[in-house]
């Protein structure tokens, strides 16, 4: 399992790093986690925080072996923030 809070661009780097960080570590992830599955097949899974959870997904969209499964938003310091679970086969 990752957990991983992501930048999100206003306090911390720029919307404009965001572009090419977030598929870079959705790619890591993938490679790291779709390798430790478990026992049933079920594969990995990730927990992301981030305000720009469009990049995330697009990034998703591109893979075969990433599956959103759960998103909720929240509220993270006066920024709207979405938490995204994601299982890897």
């Amino acid at each position: 399992m990752v957990l991983a809070d992501m930048p999100f661009g206003k306090r911390v780097g720029s919307a404009l790093d965001n572009v090419t960080l977030y598929p870079g570590v959705l790619g890591e992830t993938e490679r790291v986690v779709a390798k430790s599955g478990r026992a049933d097949g079920s594969g990995g899974v990730a927990v992301m925080l981030s305000t720009e959870s469009r990049l995330l997904e697009d990034a998703q969209r591109h893979s075969k072996t990433v599956f959103v499964e759960r998103q909720s938003v929240m509220n993270v310091g006066g920024l709207d923030a979405t938490v995204i679970v994601m299982r890897f086969y």
